[in-house]
């Protein structure tokens, strides 16, 4: 349940800082590239979410071996995206920290439901 809740709240503080900030740039540069981006920026937004939802319910089921194969393709999709964020921001992406937190904390709880 900590990892779904680690990647609620990069989703949504991911959607206020775009909207505050990263969005607003890119507005004044470009109006045409900007509604792309937008769409982009919400997509990853959704996704987040998304898997936010499926390890919360995968938290409270019983895993069989395809909700522990499920949690571990989460997993490693979180490193990845943790990875993503932590060098491309060269640290200073605090969304970075928190996919890697529910990468392990998936992980922990998949290894301690057995």
């Amino acid at each position: 349940m900590l990892a779904a809740f680690a990647v609620a709240i990069t989703a949504t503080s991911h959607a206020a800082t775009g909207e505050r900030v990263t969005l607003v740039e890119l507005a004044s540069c470009s109006p045409g590239i900007s509604m792309q981006v937008r769409i982009a920026w919400h997509l990853v937004t959704i996704l987040l979410l998304a898997t936010a939802a499926s390890l919360g319910l995968l938290a409270v089921r019983q895993l069989d071996g395809g909700g522990v194969l499920t949690v571990r393709v989460l997993a490693v999709g979180l490193v990845l995206g943790a990875r993503a964020a932590i060098v491309r921001s060269r640290g200073r992406n605090p969304g970075g920290y928190l996919l890697a937190f529910a990468a392990a904390a998936s992980l922990f709880g998949e290894i301690a439901a057995r």
